[in-house]
């Protein structure tokens, strides 16, 4: 199913995801060392930060969420194709992201996937990435959701909302870049539309850089 990449229904789908994960330019540390007594710490931290993140789906809110993505989108035809086979692409999504441990159902995870696809076509990249880089971007994503005053009091059905957006952006994009790969000219297209559709909801991806480590600030 080949789904098309609409930047100016970005902002609207994905509202009220978190915008600006490097706020003033520097995205957060995502280092592992310290001591045993700190990594014990953290890992504490990281548990208690993983139940803030995660919620339990539900299919009439996943009804009522592809109602509302397809009502914001002003009808766009491609999103409507979305809507249709969701009962089979948010399942394909769910055993992709398992595969590089990622979970579906937990926001920053979601928005990693999404993180890292939108800065991928924004650059021209076409490979894949190791579940490492994932995992790393995945606490960056964490961190920058669980700082921001938009996600303070969020409910399980706005963790659903947010994650279920980032899954469907991811599959636009997923699906632009793939269809582009082996057309240099439309794969700038392709990057500059999701360029630009990031932008509008704050998220500069020229501004970053994707390291095995995750993302650094600068070019």
């Amino acid at each position: 199913m080949q789904l098309t990449y609409i930047p100016m229904a970005t902002p609207s789908i994905m509202y009220p995801v978190v915008t600006n994960p490097c706020p003033n330019g520097i995205c957060p540390s995502v280092s592992d060392r310290g001591t045993p007594q700190r990594r014990d710490s953290s890992a504490s931290t990281s548990a208690a930060s993983s139940a803030k993140l995660t919620f339990s789906p539900s299919a009439q809110r996943r009804k009522q969420n592809l109602a509302r993505f397809v009502q914001k989108s002003n009808g766009d035809p491609s999103v409507k194709a979305f809507a249709a086979k969701a009962g089979q692409l948010y399942p394909q999504m769910e055993r992709m992201m398992g595969a590089i441990g990622l979970n579906a159902n937990n926001v920053a995870d979601t928005y990693a996937l999404w993180w890292i696809s939108a800065w991928d076509a924004a650059h021209g990249v076409t490979g894949t990435r190791p579940a490492s880089t994932y995992q790393a971007v995945k606490r960056q994503a964490a961190s920058a959701i669980l700082g921001s005053s938009q996600f303070r009091n969020a409910t399980p059905a706005l963790k659903q909302e947010m994650a279920e957006a980032l899954i469907a952006q991811t599959f636009f994009i997923d699906g632009s870049v793939e269809d582009a790969k082996n057309d240099p000219q439309k794969l700038r297209l392709v990057g500059a539309a999701v360029a630009k559709g990031a932008r509008r909801m704050g998220v500069d991806l020229s501004a970053m850089k994707l390291t095995p480590a995750g993302f650094r600030s600068g070019k």
